[in-house]
Parts: structure tokens; C-alpha cells; sequence
């Protein structure tokens, strides 16, 4: 039946050939079939972009099919408490997306936007160059559909979700010259060094914030999610904010409101003026609200840390055109760690499909294990406070005390030490245990044969692996068996701190795993085993070497 219709259409051809020359033998006829041919033309570009953009979803939803928030295979009926998740692959233009933006803004911030923007396309040229990528047209980029993957991935503003000043614009682009220039590689044609004065935006900020930060919250905005997410930062550093009933005017401050997406400024940017932090559209949790305020206070993205090549590979072929500078490690001029290790786990740290084209991973950890502990914003970690408290605090105790295992003094209280996870007691040396549900045992030796550690059921355990002097410690993990997310989060699954400083989390390891090896790169290991139903199971093995 199919076959004879196709012919009988064929057959009608020649007809319709006839008939369009008759047609085109009258004026009228001839502004018809060329209305009729526009029409058909808008028809085909139509479905051309309907075709690329179901294209584009399904490119993010085959890399996604795997990482789902979904349970393992599981007998047991008891539930467990899912973190947050952030909503995600929200697909605009990107030309939209920047007038949304700009659009949202006062009078002000519309300059500092217009400065960003334009610095983004000045350090794209030159990040391109240096990566040795073919050149875009940004009216290209500017048409092309942006599939956002976090709610923190505006493409028009600085690493997706801050705005610059003009001053840290220069700054910025200045030091990325330099590096330019230290690789050899002549950006001249792009960027001539502008003669500003050098000035570190983070390491020397030239404002620096005094304590309490005032601070208002917007009508539209949750009072008691804003008012929380501060409580908990002002519970775990020296700093203190103070909530305003009225918008803040003529003086620094905080205004949190409902903009375009979610974005701060990069720390205290004027002397006696407020600044704005969007909290907009899908923006509505209390990790996003810290992330910004750790902006606010000068706090930098940590994939952008200049130590960052060691530990993450970027892959360049994945990520959008245009967006190429986001992926821009800094030098220490501009970002300090003040002696904090780089931590996958941070709330600060892109994850690994940040401004990704399609699907695939732009960010890989150099060691895979720890794939899935970047990009997650579920808390605060150690580290994160610990950066804040280093910068800000360090002169609050004028009676210093001595903490171990990687702890420092509470600001909030100098005769004790904030330890971190797996420590506690006024000097970090104990270790936590708990005999009834974890064995009498949690403190184990690595020797010269291989030794099991099989956990089973909900239980929040650490274990302790040390060996002797001179050695390290292999673990293989046989088999996990718990609920799977993308990325793990901390408490949910299993944790292995492997690294020399065991204050950075370790690799989150959710789902189900096998055949997993982790060499440590001391003679100690920790190990956190959290398990959330009865049928989660953990087996590994461990042994010197």
C-alpha cells in the first residue's frame, strides 16, 4: 500500500510542474510562489533548529542516564533523606540571556555588566590563543543556544556567576597577558597590558569588610532561607552580619534580591556603597546562598586556583565556544589559598560538565576517583570555612593554642580548635568512634597482607588505616552498593581521604563500585562509611606497600 501511494505522488509531479508555470505566467501567480518558496524556506530552517536542539538534548540526556538521582537495587523499605538538588539544562540563547541579565540590574551594576562582558570577549581571545583553539565570530556565539547545567552558569559574566568591576576587568585580563607572555606565547594583536597599577582583586583587597556586614533582603525573596544560610557562615567564622529592614544606602553593605540567575560581586567592591547579590530563579538554596556570599567576600572559584593543573585536567573540546575563559587558572597574585590544600569537594569547585557543548565532561580530576566529588554545593566544607577564617580571623586570638591533625583555632572560642571530619576534642587528637555501631575496632594497621573491612546496613562509621613510617597504603575497594548520585555527597556513601593532608575531602564513592585502587600518598587513610538502608554494603581490602 505504501509503494503505490509513493508512485501515484510521483505521478502527480509533472502536474505540478504545469501548474506552477502557469502560475508564474501572471504577476499575481508570481508574487504567490514567491511567498509560497519564502515559506517553504522558513519551514526548513525551523525544522533545522528543532532538529539541532533535540540533538543538543539528547546529547545531555544519554551523559546523564547513568548519573540520575536514583536508588540502587535495594529489599530495604527504609528512606533516606535525598540532598537538595539544583535544578538543571535550562536552554536559552545567550543573547537572551545577557539582555535578561542587564535588564534586571540598576544603573550601576548595567555598567560593571557592560564591562564584564566585554572583558569575557577580550579574555576568550586571548584564552583561545593560548589553548591554541580556532577562532569564533561572537555574533556566532551570541545566536547559539546555551544549555545551562547549573543555575551558576550565566555565560555572560565572569566564571559564570560573578560581576566584575572595569578596575578588576583590567586585573584580570592583565594577568592572564602574563601568563600568556611566561608560556612565550605573544597576545599583542589582542590585549596591549593596560598601566593600572598591579593590585590583587583577592590576595589585597583594596577594601577589605569590617564586621557586623549589613545586610537587606528583597521582597520576593525567602527571609528565613537568606537569614539561615548567613547564620550558619557567622556560626563557623569571625564574621557577623546584621539584617536591615530597609534597603542599605550610602554605605557597604549587602542587598540580596531577585535578579537574573545567581551572581555577587568578587568581594567588598566600594567604600561606602551596597552591593547586590542575585538570588534569582532556581537559585533558592542555602548552598547557592553561601556560594555568593563567599564571593562577596572575596572567595574565587576553586578550579581557578593556580595550583589547579596538578589536579584537574580541563578538555577544551567539550566546552561551549565563547566560554573558554571560565576555565582560566589564575596566578597566585590574584587568587591566595592561604595554605588551604585544593579541595574537590569544595562548595566553590565547578563540576565536571560545567559549560559543557555536549554532555561530555570539560573538568576531569587527574586521579578519576574523584570525578564525582566535584561540583557539589550540599555544604560548606572544612576547608571553605577554613579559607574564610584564614583570611579574615587570623588576628582574632591574641592567645594562640595548637591543634593537630590539620585543625586551627576557633575564632568563635580560642581555647578550643575546629577540627577536621573524623576528629574532635579541644586539640583534634581524638578520633571519633562509636564501638556500638561501628566495632570495637575502628583503628586498624596495614601491614604486609591484605586485611578485609566489610560494612553493612545504616551505619556512620570512620576507620582509621595507619602504617608504618616510609610506606603507603593501598586500598581496593571490591564492591559498593548504595544510593547513587551525581556528584556523591558528603554522608551519603563512602568517603576515602587518601591524600598527604587529610583535611580535604576524599573520594566520594556512591552507586555501585568495583574493583576500585586507591594508593595513599602517606601512611595514613581514613575511611567513612555511610550507609542509609539496610542492603547498602561496603567491601574493600587494604594493605602497605
Amino acid at each position: 500500500m505504501t509503494s503505490n501511494i509513493v508512485v501515484n505522488e510521483m505521478k502527480d509531479i509533472p502536474m505540478f510542474i504545469h501548474s506552477t508555470e502557469f502560475v508564474m505566467s501572471s504577476p499575481i501567480g508570481f508574487i504567490m510562489s514567491v511567498l509560497a518558496i519564502c515559506l517553504f524556506i522558513l519551514v526548513l530552517i525551523y525544522i533545522g533548529f528543532w532538529i539541532k536542539n533535540k540533538r543538543k538534548k539528547s546529547r545531555i540526556s544519554k551523559a546523564k542516564k547513568n548519573v540520575s538521582l536514583t536508588s540502587v537495587e535495594t529489599v530495604s523499605t527504609t528512606k533516606t533523606v535525598e540532598p537538595e538538588t539544583i535544578s538543571k539544562t535550562t536552554s536559552k540563547r545567550r543573547s537572551q540571556m545577557r539582555n535578561e541579565t542587564r535588564n534586571s540590574l540598576n544603573a550601576n551594576a548595567q555598567k560593571n555588566f557592560d564591562s564584564t562582558v566585554d572583558g569575557m570577549k577580550r579574555l576568550n581571545r586571548i584564552q583561545r590563543k593560548m589553548l591554541k583553539l580556532k577562532n569564533t565570530t561572537e555574533e556566532t556565539d551570541d545566536d547559539e543556544d546555551i544549555l545551562l547545567e547549573e543555575p551558576m552558569g550565566n555565560p555572560n559574566l565572569f566564571q559564570g556567576d560573578i560581576l566584575l568591576t572595569d578596575t578588576q576587568v583590567d586585573e584580570v585580563i592583565n594577568d592572564m597577558v602574563d601568563q600568556a607572555e611566561k608560556k612565550g606565547i605573544n597576545t599583542s594583536d589582542l590585549e596591549n597590558k593596560t598601566n593600572r597599577s598591579k593590585r590583587s582583586i583577592i590576595t589585597n583587597m583594596y577594601y577589605k569588610w569590617t564586621f557586623p556586614i549589613p545586610y537587606y533582603i528583597n521582597s520576593g525573596l525567602s527571609a528565613s532561607l537568606i537569614d539561615n544560610a548567613l547564620a550558619a557562615i557567622q556560626a563557623e567564622t569571625c564574621t557577623s552580619f546584621n539584617k536591615s529592614t530597609t534597603k542599605i544606602t550610602g554605605k557597604s553593605g549587602l542587598n540580596y534580591y531577585v535578579g537574573s540567575g545567581c551572581w555577587s560581586y568578587l568581594g567588598r567592591i566600594y567604600p561606602a556603597t551596597p552591593q547586590d547579590i542575585s538570588i534569582g530563579s532556581g537559585c533558592e538554596y542555602t548552598k547557592i546562598v553561601q556560594h555568593e556570599t563567599f564571593h562577596s567576600l572575596g572567595v574565587h572559584h576553586e578550579q581557578a586556583r593556580p595550583d589547579r593543573d596538578t589536579f584537574i585536567t580541563v578538555n577544551t573540546a567539550n566546552i561551549i565556544s565563547g566560554t573558554e575563559s571560565n576555565f582560566a587558572a589564575q596566578s597566585a597574585s590574584i587568587v591566595s589559598d592561604y595554605g588551604v590544600p585544593y579541595d574537590y569537594g569544595s562548595a566553590m569547585h565547578y563540576g565536571r560538565l560545567a559549560f559543557s557543548k555536549n554532555g561530555l565532561a570539560t573538568i576531569t580530576a587527574k586521579n578519576s576517583v574523584y570525578d564525582k566529588t566535584m561540583g557539589q554545593y550540599e555544604r560548606l566544607t572544612f576547608n571553605d570555612i577554613k579559607l574564610v577564617n584564614y583570611k579574615y580571623c587570623n588576628s582574632t586570638c591574641t592567645t594562640k593554642i595548637t591543634c593537630y591533625n590539620g585543625g586551627y583555632q576557633n575564632p568563635r572560642n580560642c581555647t578550643i580548635c575546629k577540627c577536621p571530619d573524623g576528629f574532635k576534642g579541644t586539640d583534634c587528637l581524638t578520633r571519633i568512634a562509636d564501638a556500638t555501631k561501628c566495632g570495637a575496632t575502628q583503628a586498624l594497621t596495614a601491614t604486609g597482607t591484605a586485611q578485609n573491612l566489610t560494612m553493612t546496613g545504616i551505619k556512620d562509621c570512620y576507620f582509621f588505616i595507619d602504617a608504618a613510617t616510609n610506606y603507603k597504603i593501598k586500598i581496593t575497594v571490591a564492591s559498593t552498593n548504595l544510593y547513587n548520585y551525581d556528584p556523591c555527597y558528603p554522608g551519603v556513601g563512602v568517603e576515602i581521604k587518601y591524600r598527604k593532608d587529610l583535611t580535604a575531602t576524599g573520594a566520594m564513592l556512591c552507586g555501585k563500585n568495583t574493583n576500585t585502587i586507591i594508593t595513599s600518598e602517606s601512611n595514613n587513610v581514613i575511611i567513612r562509611y555511610t550507609g542509609s538502608a539496610s542492603a547498602h554494603s561496603m567491601i574493600l581490602s587494604y594493605v602497605r606497600v
